[in-house]
């Protein structure tokens, strides 16, 4: 509109009959559209009123923008309590995942400790077969007397004398004996 409308509007908004009435009326027709014009850009922008003003009980654009700013606002406590929950459960993976690494790595070292001590028991188990072999072959535990050993009873027995015997540095030297396989 322009200034000179507008004028015309003062002038006959000020009377007090039937047109100044309906001037009057429509002017706040007019204001109130422009404040719920106001209330949607800014819902827009993202900014949610708190109160939306209605002229009555049969204002429905104000009532709607009304329904739809409590309506927003439901929808992003719901969101908030969402959010959190999530940032909750975030936390409590964050724990178990920290948890299990924590675990993984008692087992990992636990696990180091055992090679290590199973590697030193091999390492002895063969330091002594040597040593027993060479004490053996030494002849360090002299025989006082000796009894034949029935190769039929005692097969295994037989077969660990013979390997004693014809071991070299702890090779083993297989030889066949046909007493053993009869």
């Amino acid at each position: 509109m322009e200034k000179k409308d507008l004028d015309i509007l003062d002038k006959y908004s000020a009377e007090n009959d039937e047109i100044g009435h309906v001037i009057n009326t429509c002017t706040e027709l007019v204001q109130h559209t422009n404040y719920i014009g106001e209330m949607i850009n800014s819902i827009a922008d993202g900014d949610l009123p708190e109160k939306v003003e209605v002229l009555s009980d049969d204002d429905t654009a104000g009532l709607a923008v009304r329904k739809l700013v409590d309506n927003l606002n439901i929808l992003f406590e719901d969101i908030h309590k969402s959010i959190s929950q999530v940032a909750s459960d975030m936390g409590q993976i964050t724990n178990g995942a920290l948890a299990l690494a924590r675990e993984s790595s008692e087992q990992i070292a636990s696990i180091k400790a055992m090679s290590g001590s199973i590697a030193e028991l091999s390492e002895m188990s063969i330091k002594n077969d040597y040593e027993i072999k060479d004490t053996i072959s030494n002849n360090a535990f002299p025989i006082k007397s000796y009894k034949p050993i029935d190769r039929k009873k005692f097969p295994k027995v037989v077969m660990l004398s013979d390997w004693m015997r014809n071991s070299e540095n702890g090779d083993m030297i297989a030889e066949e004996d046909e007493e053993l396989q009869n």
